[in-house]
């Protein structure tokens, strides 16, 4: 099915098939395979390929945040 210009709709996409299945190993290939299979757009790897290079680098953040915060709940105990 091909997608038009429409970038909410594409996001929210290429959101079911990468995060609801969380894939570990290769996940960005993983991603544009599920994704290709049913829908295609014009630069859809491109759009998958900066959504998952995002997707990580907030998941990152958010880990960091967690464990800054436990650490320094256990200092001022």
């Amino acid at each position: 099915m091909h997608v038009l210009k429409d970038k909410e709709l594409r996001i929210k996409i290429v959101c079911l098939h990468h995060d609801i299945l969380v894939v570990e190993y290769e996940e960005q290939w993983k991603t544009v395979e599920l994704v290709t299979r049913n829908f295609w757009w014009p630069r859809v790897i491109r759009e998958i390929k900066q959504y998952v290079e995002r997707y990580d680098m907030l998941e990152k953040q958010e880990l960091h945040k967690k464990t800054s915060r436990k650490i320094e709940t256990q200092q001022s105990s």
